[in-house]
């Protein structure tokens, strides 16, 4: 997919491909597959303050962040590809 995304002549394929990639992996994280995150469909009703909420939404967003660059630590291939990526749109971007 990768590949595609970077190589393809046609913008409008690249641009689905990305697409269809991000929304992957959202859905990955919403359909709980990720270690680490909540089941889907659980909704907190507890009444708490804006600190507390803010709080636990950070500690929420670094489990996420942990589990997913512990999963890019074990597959080399996967995150060599990534960072390339990224590092291939950051320049197309600032040039």
């Amino acid at each position: 997919m990768t590949h595609v995304v970077r190589n393809d002549s046609s913008l409008n394929v690249r641009r689905h491909v990305s697409r269809a990639l991000s929304e992957g992996i959202l859905m990955s994280l919403a359909f709980g597959d990720v270690p680490g995150t909540s089941a889907p469909g659980i909704i907190d009703v507890t009444v708490d303050s804006e600190q507390a909420r803010s709080e636990r939404n950070e500690q929420h967003n670094r489990n996420v962040v942990k589990v997913v660059r512990k999963e890019f630590g074990k597959r080399i291939d996967l995150r060599d590809t990534v960072q390339a990526e990224f590092l291939q749109v950051y320049i197309s971007r600032t040039c």
